[in-house]
C-alpha cells in the first residue's frame, strides 16, 4: 500500500476516493497505515469518513 496515496486520499475531501483507499489499506497489516488512519480519525470532521476509518481499523 502506497502511504502517500492513502494520505492524499484521506486529505482530498473526496469521499469516494477516500473510501477506496481506506478499503485497500484495510487489507494490509502495516503499522504505518494504522498510524495514518488514527491520525485522520482524530482530525476529520466528516462523519462518514470517520466511520470508514473506524471500520478499517477494526479489521486490524
Amino acid at each position: 500500500m502506497d502511504h502517500k496515496r492513502l494520505e492524499q486520499g484521506l486529505e482530498s475531501g473526496n469521499l469516494r476516493e477516500a473510501s477506496l483507499v481506506i478499503s485497500e489499506a484495510s487489507q494490509h497489516k502495516d503499522e504505518e497505515i494504522v498510524v495514518l488512519l488514527i491520525k485522520h480519525l482524530r482530525v476529520t470532521e466528516n462523519k462518514l469518513l470517520r466511520n470508514e476509518i473506524a471500520i478499517a481499523l477494526k479489521s486490524h
